[in-house]
């Protein structure tokens, strides 16, 4: 059975990133941090790791920024850090 949902990996719009997440206090808050971002179109993947207060996001520049991604987790009470410092934001690889 083929999976239509699925987005078709391009190398010039897929990426891979680990942000750090402000507003994080238990485990609890990295499942709804995880779940808000799953839900949002384009994209691929989210895993937040409470320990480490991160989330490893792949997502399709094309249709959503990290901007955009912070918003959607702002009225929860978190936020993406994003600085420019590659200390908060690495980019792992491009998909």
């Amino acid at each position: 059975m083929e999976n239509n949902n699925i987005y078709k990996i391009n190398p010039h719009t897929n990426k891979v990133i680990s942000v750090r997440v402000k507003g994080m206090h238990c485990a609890s808050c990295a499942g709804i941090i995880e779940k808000t971002f799953k839900k949002v179109d384009g994209v691929l993947s989210a895993e937040v790791n409470y320990g480490t207060e991160a989330v490893k996001l792949s997502f399709n520049e094309s249709k959503i920024n990290l901007e955009n991604l912070s918003k959607k987790i702002e009225p929860l009470g978190y936020s993406l850090i994003l600085e420019t410092d590659e200390k908060n934001i690495q980019s792992i690889n491009q998909v």
